[in-house]
């Protein structure tokens, strides 16, 4: 997650740390966007221009922040008074924001049902989502359990594919749609034996 605020700034692996900026070169400016529309987080407090050639600030880094959370392709960012001076109690709005980010601390999955399922998420090289399940219950199947999974894993993917021993699905897999809800997707998964993979493309 990267902090956008006023002053000295600084731009590297792993994401974008910036503080005290109110303007950006422009070359920097879309660094900074980049890293949000690839999957990054940013919280931008007070205003954070583009600055030109002569360092004259033109239009803001993110105008999608103006006062709260905004999606920005597959990232999102969290604007504090985007538009003018920092407010009182900053800090406390400055961990709010975090917090809202960060989802205190819930994790990229979730499982909603009566089935009892272990699941674990891996991006591989080739950017695909592989959710592995495995069903604590069998041999009784799990049944129509709910998955979500945190738009920022997910990324783009909308379509997942389903692949289970008990299913004959072919080599490609089976199609599920993965169904937008606020800032994760959700499917309610096929019924599971003793293991299945669910692959999404991002």
């Amino acid at each position: 997650m990267a902090l956008v605020d006023h002053g000295l700034y600084r731009l590297g692996d792993p994401g974008v740390a910036l503080a005290g900026c109110s303007a950006l070169p422009a070359e920097e400016a879309a660094r900074a966007r980049r890293h949000v529309a690839s999957g990054g987080d940013a919280i931008v407090v007070g205003r954070c221009a583009i600055a030109d050639e002569e360092g004259r600030p033109g239009p803001p880094v993110f105008p999608e922040a103006k006062s709260g959370l905004a999606r920005l392709s597959e990232g999102r960012v969290f604007g504090i008074a985007a538009d003018g001076d920092p407010p009182a109690q900053l800090d406390v709005q400055v961990v709010r924001a975090a917090r809202e980010l960060l989802g205190r601390g819930k994790a990229h999955l979730g499982l909603t049902g009566r089935g009892r399922l272990f699941a674990r998420a891996y991006l591989d090289p080739e950017r695909k989502l592989d959710v592995h399940l495995v069903n604590l219950d069998g041999p009784r199947p799990a049944q129509g359990v709910l998955l979500h999974i945190a738009g920022q894993a997910a990324g783009a993917g909308r379509t997942g594919y389903w692949f289970a021993p008990e299913r004959a699905a072919g080599k490609d897999g089976e199609r599920i749609s993965l169904n937008p809800s606020g800032f994760s997707v959700s499917t309610i998964l096929p019924g599971i034996a003793a293991g299945a993979l669910l692959a999404v493309p991002r």
